[in-house]
């Protein structure tokens, strides 16, 4: 598509961050998803819910959170499956934080609050 100049619309990159996630690469996953932002090509809830579950599942809750927050701001609302994993997440790192050092995780915590 890049070679014939035509932009990848919704469901393409939809589609390539799936297979990215699916094959464990992540990084890949976040350069699609700013390539998007780039070309202003607006994702929708069943986009959200793929990329959150998939950053979450490969251990990347800085930006699960991230773009929970973000389409929270756009008004898009995504599974309450994906946000009750997402806080169950953010509550086991807080835990783990308190256990190891008896101090909580600050970003953690505020991301927690302003989920709720």
């Amino acid at each position: 598509m890049k070679n014939d100049q035509l932009r990848p619309g919704l469901i393409v990159y939809t589609c390539l961050i799936q297979g990215c996630i699916k094959s464990k690469k992540i990084d890949k996953v976040v350069e699609l998803f700013r390539e998007m932002e780039a070309f202003n090509v607006r994702g929708d809830a069943v986009f959200y819910n793929t990329l959150v579950s998939g950053l979450m599942f490969n251990h990347r809750m800085d930006l699960a959170s991230e773009i929970t927050l973000k389409t929270l701001e756009i008004n898009i609302r995504l599974n309450e499956e994906v946000y009750s994993n997402l806080l169950k997440n953010i509550c086991k790192i807080i835990e783990k934080k308190y256990k190891n050092s008896g101090l909580p995780d600050d970003d953690a915590e505020i991301t927690l609050l302003r989920l709720c």
